[in-house]
């Protein structure tokens, strides 16, 4: 029987923000005054994830929209967010070379894009967006107000409880758990699945200071902290399904569980 462990308070993913960013005239200060035409037709949105996320926008979120806008989405959907760095400076390019038509509207991606110094992206306020005076000012503040937080995610552990009578429900049992029953747990590979990304950010936090990472923008003096965190994860290795094997994605690590593995 296959259940899940509701979240281990230190693995609990980041809010995955949404930012407005090129999709119409470009002025100084990474601000944008809109293109009637192109605001009022059509909105090109770019996002990454999981294939849980590609299926919440284009079962949910999208066909909403377009039911109550009668703007039309062309969504074009990066799995385990490839290519991220790409858009990125495709932006950053068409900025740079002066455009006055940006051929994105909205991007979906790591916060940490949103708060680089190249001014890239819309400051946003409730004057905008009424409902974001429900959203907590350190998260705001944490991206600097150019991106706008839209869903939260949640970090399980799932097992098996034909074989595991008693789960462990913290991260450093899970640690402990681990290194008691070889070969038996698996993560996977950060950049493909969010719950691989969890599990490394959650030993940088237990070799770091949590609100360091949570309350302010990312500070490279946060680094020297890694080292420990990195050895950590290395030495782990052994112990992880096939040695270190990292399946792709976090279906691929929901398959080595189905399959009994």
């Amino acid at each position: 029987m296959k259940r899940w462990l509701r979240p281990i308070t230190s693995i609990v993913a980041a809010l995955v923000a949404v930012t407005a960013c090129g999709g119409g005239t470009p002025s100084a200060g990474g601000t944008t005054q809109p293109s009637a035409a192109a605001q009022d037709t059509e909105l090109i949105f770019y996002s990454g994830g999981d294939t849980n996320v590609q299926d919440l926008h284009q079962k949910q979120i999208i066909p909403a929209f377009e039911k109550a806008t009668g703007i039309k989405v062309t969504f074009t959907f990066l799995e385990h967010g490839t290519g991220a760095q790409g858009i990125y400076d495709r932006i950053k390019a068409q900025k740079d070379a002066g455009k006055t038509q940006w051929d994105i509207d909205l991007w979906e991606s790591d916060t940490g894009y949103y708060t680089r110094p190249d001014d890239l992206f819309l400051q946003v306020s409730p004057t905008d967006i009424p409902n974001l005076s429900k959203v907590p000012k350190p998260t705001l503040d944490f991206v600097q107000n150019k991106a706008v937080p839209y869903r939260g995610s949640s970090v399980v552990l799932a097992y098996n409880s034909d074989k595991v009578a008693n789960p462990p429900q913290t991260y450093d049992d899970l640690l402990t758990w681990i290194k008691a029953n070889p070969g038996k747990f698996a993560y996977n590979e950060p950049s493909t699945g969010g719950s691989g990304d969890a599990f490394v950010i959650a030993m940088l936090y237990k070799y770091s200071d949590y609100n360091k990472y949570v309350t302010q923008p990312f500070s490279a003096s946060n680094e020297k902290d890694w080292d420990a965190a990195f050895a950590a994860l290395k030495a782990l290795a052994p112990s992880l399904y096939s040695n270190g094997v990292y399946p792709k994605g976090n279906a691929g690590t929901l398959d080595l569980l189905n399959r009994g593995e």
